[in-house]
């Protein structure tokens, strides 16, 4: 998926959807109840969905379906146009793995507007079903704020070689390589850590 925020500060999603009636129609439905401003491209694909299955220990497994809708993101006059209009984009790397939608995010990076003003880019990161080396790191080049738990960072230190056991230790390492503003890690559904340059660090834990 990708998120845009306007210059007015208005929240400009982009949702690529099928023209077929389901679940696409209804999510629709849902934005205009709660009177939500959006942005629309429909592409002949379903709506994406995830399968979600508990094993005997109660510990979820995850299959995304291929071949949806978010995975065609085509790059359009209007998405160019929204683009020019954003001061900040939020896009994921799971996002990136079919061609069409990781053409479309590249060249969204591409333009030379969004070089000239500082655009706040956040990444949120998902190594199920599909990463890549190349993808990632061209994913943290273009984010200030980057988003991940701690499965993930530990896949990713295994990735890029990253030494030390200490996770904290690994976030430090991703702040500094990327140059990023800011850093969330979520450890469970009950804790979230936030790093960042001016802030040493900082712990949250749900009520």
């Amino acid at each position: 998926m990708l998120t845009m925020l306007l210059s007015s500060g208005s929240i400009a999603g982009l949702l690529v959807l099928s023209g077929m009636i389901g679940w696409g129609d209804e999510i629709l439905e849902s934005f205009d109840d709660k009177q939500l401003k959006y942005f629309i491209q429909r592409v002949p694909y379903p709506t994406g969905t995830v399968q979600v299955q508990l094993d005997e220990n109660g510990i979820p497994g995850y299959e995304i379906k291929e071949k949806v809708a978010w995975d065609n993101i085509p790059f359009t006059p209007g998405l160019e146009t929204l683009a020019r209009q954003s001061r900040a984009i939020c896009f994921g790397s799971l996002a990136q793995r079919d061609e069409v939608s990781r053409a479309a995010i590249n060249c969204v990076f591409s333009m030379r507007c969004l070089r000239k003003i500082p655009i706040r880019s956040s990444i949120s990161i998902s190594v199920r079903g599909f990463y890549s080396q190349e993808v990632l790191c061209r994913s943290f080049e273009r984010c200030n704020i980057l988003k991940l738990n701690d499965e993930e960072l530990i896949t990713i230190s295994r990735m890029f070689g990253y030494p030390g056991i200490d996770l904290e230790d690994k976030c430090w390492i991703l702040l500094g390589k990327y140059n990023l503003k800011m850093l969330i890690l979520t450890c469970g559904i009950n804790r979230k850590r936030l790093l960042a340059p001016a802030v040493s660090f900082v712990e949250t834990h749900q009520s």
